[in-house]
């Protein structure tokens, strides 16, 4: 995550975003997720949080529909951390 913070960029950040979540969770990613304790989830949050103020290449439309996901996908751990158990996919 710390590399991904400093290269916002890079492939690294890239796989990292997408495996928080960035497209929604699955029973996968919930068994996965479940185990983070309340301090790891709310890390993973504050790390979406971070590329709220990334850019993304693409025109206002791509950077809309990036900016709805991410809020989408923060609102899906904030539940998580809420529920501590499951998410409605």
């Amino acid at each position: 995550m710390l590399y991904s913070l400093n290269h916002p960029d890079s492939e690294v950040a890239s796989f990292t975003f997408m495996q928080f979540g960035r497209g929604g969770f699955d029973a996968i990613d919930l068994e996965r997720f479940c185990l983070f304790n309340r301090q790891q989830k709310e890390a993973v949050i504050a790390y979406l949080g971070f590329f709220k103020s990334h850019e993304i290449e693409g025109d206002e439309q791509d950077n809309r529909d990036y900016q709805n996901n991410l809020n989408y996908v923060i609102k899906l751990w904030e539940e998580l951390i809420l529920n501590e158990t499951s998410v409605p996919l």
